[in-house]
């Protein structure tokens, strides 16, 4: 048997390919040439606003816009951030992340019921069920255990009660889909973070 020979980085490192499916490389490809990113910062998330065909917006949507704004600007979630491991602290950065918004957002509807599509790390549910009402409920969604995604903040204690459950399936699956439309059907906030 011949000895490696050390100069030859095989013997040293494996090379690991990883195959990116091709709808995600072709969103990639489109909103890097679409929507380019103006600045040097290394991770910016296109938003969009965009027109409904069927009118203006309510009173009633606009109202909801701005005590969720109001909310935000007084938000403390230093609590939610201080379970983090890692920086940034997500959850503290306002204006920018959305974390204090969807905390507004909460205070001012006091939704009985949410819907999250994306758990993640729990960063959003935690946020979302710190103003859910006495009785309210939030489910969210996920592909994956929590207990699977690494940097998560999510408590077991975070389920005492019923008022968070995690929900493992896939909605993108019409049975999925079909299996859970009564919960999906009676949700008075909808919160989609997942791709």
């Amino acid at each position: 048997m011949q000895t490696p020979d050390p100069s030859d980085s095989l013997h040293h490192c494996r090379e690991v390919h990883v195959e990116i499916p091709f709808q995600q490389r072709l969103q990639s490809l489109i909103r890097r040439i679409a929507m380019p990113n103006p600045t040097d910062v290394q991770d910016a998330q296109p938003s969009m606003i965009l027109y409904d065909d069927h009118g203006p917006a309510t009173a009633r949507l606009l109202d909801l816009a701005i005590g969720a704004i109001q909310h935000a600007r007084t938000e403390d979630l230093s609590a939610i951030s201080a379970r983090m491991s890692t920086a940034p602290r997500w959850p503290d950065i306002w204006p920018g992340e959305h974390y204090k918004l969807l905390a507004g957002i909460v205070k001012v509807l006091q939704p009985q019921r949410i819907v999250e599509v994306g758990t993640y790390q729990g960063l959003s549910a935690i946020t979302m069920a710190k103003h859910l009402p006495q009785g309210g409920r939030l489910y969210t969604y996920d592909i994956t255990p929590y207990r699977q995604i690494p940097g998560h903040i999510v408590l077991p204690s975070d389920f005492d009660g019923d008022r968070i459950v995690q929900v493992i399936a896939d909605l993108s699956e019409l049975s999925s889909f079909e299996a859970n439309r009564e919960i999906l059907e009676s949700a008075d906030l909808v919160f989609v973070d997942a791709s």
